[in-house]
């Protein structure tokens, strides 16, 4: 098991101590990537690493060096597998008003998958014949949620964790959060961080000294033949080139078939596929909890050119 705070961590046999297996399958069947975990820190090591005691196991990691023995301490389930990765969070401030990424990340979690539920069984997400047209797609999924007031309220503390998530991730130049339900048919779980950014003067093609503006937009979600599904994805107006990673890769050519059709108002979308491969680890993991590991780094995109 790896604690990730300024680096990794171990226990003493280099994961859960005791009984590795069936204790990290215990923890994998009672947690999810996204929640949030405390941990007790019980003292430090000669070698600057802290012994944190997390869900009844004795775990060395490296921590915040200013934290005192007894102190509770926060962390972030980043990956359940193939390794469980942990990340320290910082402590809540009692003067701030928002809530903290870890915070943020676990409300989202709950809640996305209580509304999933929802609207899986929704007329919305039952019809057949919804609007290629992505605009024209919102409206019935609006007017359904108008109707289910257990959906409503999910919808709106979800709109609000992720509007105070892209105030967090925005500044870090990670871009802005959204929970995109009614997007793409059939997807369930659509997520996207969306960023502005513009091609380097070698990039562009345009011959002005001002290049266009591009939408570098990541996103994950499930398609019931494909798996966990993720996205890499470069617009420029309505052009796009993108990168496509699957669960079952052998199902990547059923996805170009399915955005073939979709429009974006009057234009029809030029979507154009690079590659198509099987998820990494990262991409196992919710776009929220990766940006909450980078919120330190400098997001770069995906290498494409539009």
């Amino acid at each position: 098991m790896r604690v990730f705070g300024d680096g990794a961590g171990f226990s003493r046999d280099g994961g859960f101590s005791g009984n590795r297996g069936s204790r990290a399958d215990q923890f994998r069947r009672n947690r999810r990537a996204g929640e949030t975990v405390r941990g007790k820190l019980l003292g430090f090591e000669a070698s600057g690493l802290a012994w944190v005691r997390i869900e009844g196991q004795e775990l060395l990691a490296r921590v915040n060096a200013n934290a005192q023995p007894g102190q509770i301490m926060r962390f972030l389930i980043v990956s359940l597998t193939p390794d469980i990765i942990l990340k320290e969070l910082p402590q809540d401030g009692g003067a701030s008003s928002s809530r903290s990424l870890g915070a943020l990340a676990g409300a989202l979690s709950a809640n996305k998958e209580a509304f999933e539920a929802l609207l899986a069984r929704s007329e919305f997400a039952q019809a057949g014949d919804l609007s290629p047209n992505i605009p024209l797609r919102r409206p019935p999924f609006l007017r359904w949620l108008a109707g289910n007031t257990e959906a409503l309220r999910l919808y709106r503390e979800i709109r609000e964790a992720c509007r105070e998530a892209s105030a967090l991730l925005a500044p870090a130049g990670l871009g802005r959060y959204h929970y995109l339900p009614w997007i793409l048919p059939r997807a369930s779980g659509f997520e996207a961080l969306i960023r502005r950014t513009r091609p380097s003067p070698k990039e562009s093609k345009s011959g002005s000294r001002r290049a266009p503006i591009l939408w570098d937009v990541r996103c994950r979600f499930s398609l019931p033949d494909m798996g966990r599904v993720s996205l890499s994805i470069l617009f420029s107006k309505s052009k796009a080139r993108y990168k496509i990673a699957l669960e079952r890769p052998q199902a990547a050519g059923l996805f170009p078939e399915l955005v073939k059709d979709l429009r974006l108002g009057k234009s029809r979308l030029d979507l154009e596929l690079l590659g198509a491969g099987p998820l990494s680890r990262d991409d196992e993991s919710d776009l929220l909890s990766l940006a909450l590991m980078r919120t330190r780094q400098r997001f770069t995109g995906v290498n494409l050119q539009v």
